[in-house]
């Protein structure tokens, strides 16, 4: 099976990668309008179509990973090569009725990875057009499980998608951040405090997978009577941390709807 990626930006080559971890480079063949881009494609490894159409004649999926003003363009170009093509689309606001008015095609795998796919550990979401058979999306979750954790939702519920988990990675960050300055504040230095409140996140999110435990448990598990812990969650209950978080993703969620 031979997977061709339109785009070899951010997210294109970070998709490349595990993709090429799982059915192999060799067998991963890149095309971008810039050169320079190609060229990078071939020092990771990877095939590099020198136009569109061979990308199309020699691949069995067709990963479309361009920016959406580059979309309609490019798809109208190859509509009549990848018409009978499993088409995987990571675009931003690009509904599946879109893209199969614009190609023809029926067998058409909308996806909204998050920037986590680089190293593996992506939160991926997807829907499938009409024209999907059993055998394309087990083809697809094949090509596509070297990148992370996938989820099947309804279409409609991608833009809530991008908002609590494209956009996620920059949350949590953002949580991190305040974090280590709340340790630089109580007296570590800058380098430390990340350190220990990466170490944090990560054990804290691994007890609750592994142990299977919800947030609440814990909260009730560090929670002692008159202690610590329960006195900084009503300080962040008293401000509003929870609301602020639901607003967060829901303003997130409108403007995904307004670019779309």
């Amino acid at each position: 099976m031979k997977v061709g990626i339109f785009g070899y930006g951010n997210m294109g080559s970070s998709l490349a990668l595990c993709i090429g971890r799982t059915i192999g480079r060799e067998n991963t063949i890149v095309y971008d309008i810039d050169e320079s881009k190609r060229n990078k494609a071939v020092e990771d490894g990877f095939g590099s179509a020198i136009d569109p159409y061979f990308l199309c004649d020699v691949s069995d999926i067709i990963l479309i990973a361009v920016k959406p003003k580059d979309v309609e363009s490019l798809l109208s170009d190859i509509s009549e090569k990848i018409r009978e093509k499993l088409i995987v689309s990571i675009v931003a606001g690009f509904s599946i009725e879109r893209i199969v008015s614009l190609t023809g095609g029926e067998k058409i795998i909308r996806v909204m990875p998050n920037v986590n796919v680089s190293v593996g550990k992506g939160t991926i979401a997807y829907t499938c057009g009409g024209g999907v058979s059993k055998e394309d999306e087990e083809n697809f979750l094949k090509v596509f499980s070297g990148c992370g954790d996938i989820f099947k939702i309804k279409e409609d519920l991608m833009n809530s998608f991008t908002a609590l988990c494209g956009s996620g990675p920059a949350f949590v960050s953002q949580f991190v951040r305040a974090l280590t300055l709340a340790g630089i504040r109580e007296g570590f230095d800058r380098q430390t405090s990340l350190k220990l409140v990466l170490s944090l996140v990560e054990g804290t999110v691994t007890l609750m997978k592994e142990k299977d435990v919800d947030p609440d448990d814990i909260v009730y598990m560090v929670s002692s009577p008159a202690g610590t812990t329960i006195e900084g969650v009503r300080y962040m209950e008293e401000k509003g941390f929870g609301g602020i978080v639901i607003n967060t993703v829901r303003e997130a969620r409108k403007r995904a709807e307004n670019i779309g």
